[in-house]
C-alpha cells in the first residue's frame, strides 16, 4: 500500500491510497481549510491548515517500519483492539498506520495511532471515499504511461546491453587471434634462437678447437725439432769431446807439438759455448710463446663467458615473455566473466520486462473491464431516463 500527497493549491490538500498489486485499487480525500477546521476540532490538532501536510508526512514515517495495517471488515463502530491484539506481534514500533476498508463499501478510514503501554491513542483519523471514473481513468492511464515508459527504457538498456556485450564478444575473438599469434611467433623465435645460438656456439667452439690444435700441433713440432737438433749437437759434442780426450791423452806426450792444436780446439770450445748460450735464448723464446699460448687460451675462456652471461639474458627474457603470455590470458578470462555477467543481467532485464509486459496487459484488460462497466451504467441510466 502507498500514500501519495498532492497539493493542487494553498487552499487545498488531495490525499491518494494506492495498491501497486490492484490498479483499481483508490481511494482519496480532498481537504480544504473548511475540512480541516472541522478535522482539527474533531481530533483537538494543535497545528495549522499550512503546517499539516509535514506534520502528516512525519507520523507517516514514524509508521513506515510497521507498514499498513489493512482490515477489511469496515463498520461504523470499529474496534481497533482486537486488530491490534491480531497484529501485535509483527508490530515493530509504537507508531502504526491502520486502513479500515470493505469491499462492499466505497468508504475507508485511516487511523494513524500510538501504542503505549497504558492505552492506544489515535493522533489522526481520516475518512477516504472511493476514487471516481474519471480519476480512476486517469490514474490507470497514468500506470500505463509508466508502465510503457519503463518497457521502453528496459527494451533500450537490453539493446544497449547486447550492442556492449557483441562489442566485448568481438574484443574477446581479437584478443585470443592476438595471444594465438604471439604464442606462435613466440614459439617460433625460441625455435630459432635456440638453433642458432646452438650452432653459433658450436662454430665458435670448432674454431677455437681447431686454431687451439694446429697451434699446439706446430709448437710440438717445432719443440721437437729444436731438441732434435740439441740432442744432434750434444751428441756431436760428445763425440768431439771424447775424440779430444783420446787426442789429449795420445798427445800428451806430444804437448809442445800439439799447443796449436789446443789452442785451436780452445777456440773451438768457445764457440761451442756461444751456440749454447744461442740454444739457451731460443729455449726462453720457446717458454715465451707457451706463455702467448696460455694467454689466448684466457681469452678464448673470456669469449665463452661472455657468451654464457649472452646466453643467460636471452633466457629471462624469454621468461618475460611467458610472463605477459600470463597476463593476456588472465585479461582473457576477466572479459569471459565480465560476459557472463552482461548475460545474466540481460536475462533478469529480459524476465522483468516480460512481467511488466503481462502486468500491462493486465491493467489493459482491468482498463477494458472498466470502460464495458461504464457503458453498461450508461445504457441503464439512458434506460431509465426514457422510462
Amino acid at each position: 500500500m502507498t500514500i501519495n500527497f498532492i497539493s493542487p493549491s494553498k487552499q487545498q490538500i488531495s490525499i491518494c491510497i494506492t495498491d501497486p498489486i490492484d490498479p483499481l485499487f483508490l481511494f482519496q480525500v480532498d481537504i480544504g481549510e473548511q475540512e480541516f477546521h472541522f478535522l482539527k476540532q474533531e481530533l483537538s490538532l494543535l497545528i495549522e491548515f499550512q503546517h499539516f501536510p509535514q506534520k502528516f508526512f512525519e507520523m507517516l514515517e514514524l509508521c513506515s517500519q510497521n507498514g499498513i495495517i489493512m482490515n477489511n471488515s469496515y463498520k461504523e463502530n470499529i474496534n481497533e483492539s482486537n486488530i491490534l491484539n491480531k497484529t501485535i506481534g509483527h508490530i515493530q514500533s509504537n507508531y502504526v498506520c491502520i486502513l479500515h476498508h470493505n469491499s462492499n463499501s466505497n468508504e475507508a478510514l485511516l487511523i494513524i495511532q500510538e501504542i503505549t503501554q497504558f492505552r492506544q491513542l489515535n493522533h489522526l483519523i481520516v475518512r477516504f471515499k472511493s476514487a471516481t471514473d474519471s480519476i480512476l481513468k486517469k490514474y490507470l492511464a497514468n500506470l500505463v504511461k509508466e508502465y510503457k515508459s519503463k518497457s521502453e527504457n528496459f527494451c533500450k538498456e537490453s539493446l544497449r546491453l547486447a550492442e556492449n556485450l557483441e562489442s566485448s564478444n568481438k574484443e574477446i575473438k581479437y584478443l585470443k587471434d592476438e595471444l594465438s599469434n604471439i604464442k606462435t611467433s613466440h614459439f617460433n623465435d625460441m625455435e630459432n634462437f635456440k638453433i642458432e645460438h646452438f650452432k653459433e656456439i658450436n662454430g665458435t667452439k670448432e674454431k677455437l678447437f681447431e686454431d687451439s690444435k694446429l697451434k699446439l700441433e706446430m709448437k710440438e713440432n717445432e719443440k721437437n725439432s729444436i731438441i732434435n737438433e740439441l740432442e744432434n749437437k750434444s751428441k756431436e759434442d760428445r763425440i768431439k769431446i771424447e775424440s779430444l780426450n783420446q787426442e789429449k791423452l795420445i798427445l800428451e806426450d806430444q804437448k809442445i807439438k800439439l799447443e796449436a792444436k789446443e789452442r785451436d780446439l780452445e777456440g773451438k770450445n768457445s764457440i761451442l759455448q756461444s751456440e749454447l748460450k744461442v740454444y739457451k735464448d731460443e729455449v726462453e723464446n720457446l717458454r715465451g710463446a707457451s706463455t702467448s699460448l696460455n694467454q689466448n687460451n684466457y681469452n678464448n675462456e673470456k669469449i665463452l663467458a661472455e657468451l654464457r652471461i649472452r646466453n643467460e639474458f636471452l633466457i629471462k627474457q624469454s621468461e618475460e615473455k611467458e610472463k605477459n603470455i600470463l597476463n593476456l590470458t588472465q585479461l582473457v578470462e576477466n572479459l569471459t566473466k565480465q560476459k557472463s555477467e552482461l548475460d545474466d543481467y540481460l536475462k533478469s532485464s529480459k524476465n522483468i520486462n516480460n512481467k511488466l509486459e503481462e502486468k500491462l496487459q493486465a491493467s489493459i484488460a482491468e482498463i477494458n473491464k472498466g470502460n464495458e462497466i461504464i457503458q453498461k451504467l450508461q445504457v441503464n441510466n439512458n434506460i431509465k431516463f426514457y422510462l
